[in-house]
């Protein structure tokens, strides 16, 4: 069971007009020409679909529900994280301008951390940071960039959620369980 801070910033309405989301205040100043309210996503698609091996079917189910329940907008950017072996498969779907790849346990992770790991650079240019994870590796880089006064929403599955990071987050939206509304067909 989640701790009672977390099941309160735990919900789906839409950001910002959630009254659970408490904004952290900037304390890194927006770089010039950068829009406000500009948010950057970085996923790790294959946690949000639930394993590497669970099909075509479920990547797109996952990248769709993650862009709804994430609220991206025309000028935010995103990032998706994977595994070799699905490299190609999330290429071809042309979600995000740029994929990193990383074999070996954590590898998605890694990669996308690495993408974050300048926390003033990232806080310049972003208002918000979504991660789409439940992993708990992701905690650090959400306390460092809340620190700098970015709101850092959390988009995961709930089986999945760490609590360490979700006691980091600002927000915290869950997907809804994976094959809703899906046919297997015999």
């Amino acid at each position: 069971s989640m701790p009672a801070a977390t099941q309160r910033k735990i919900g789906s309405q839409p950001y910002p007009s959630s009254t659970s989301c408490r904004e952290p205040e900037r304390r890194e100043p927006r770089t010039k020409g950068v829009p406000a309210n500009r948010a950057l996503l970085v996923a790790d698609i294959e946690n949000l679909m639930g394993g590497p091996f669970t099909g075509h079917t479920a990547l797109r189910a996952a990248l769709r529900s993650m862009r709804e329940v994430a609220h991206l907008r025309p000028t935010d950017h995103v990032i998706l994280g994977c595994n070799p072996r699905l490299a190609s498969e999330v290429a071809l779907l042309k979600e995000a301008p740029r994929l990193v790849v990383r074999q070996g346990p954590d590898g998605a992770d890694l990669a996308l951390l690495e993408t974050i790991a300048d926390y003033r650079w990232i806080a310049a240019r972003y208002d918000r940071v979504i991660i789409g994870s439940g992993d708990g590796i992701f905690a650090f880089a959400a306390a460092q960039l809340v620190n700098l006064g970015i709101t850092v929403g959390v988009v995961a599955r709930k089986e999945s959620l760490s609590g360490a990071l979700a006691n980091k987050a600002t927000y915290v939206r869950l997907l809804p369980p994976p094959f809703v509304g899906l046919q297997l067909v015999a």
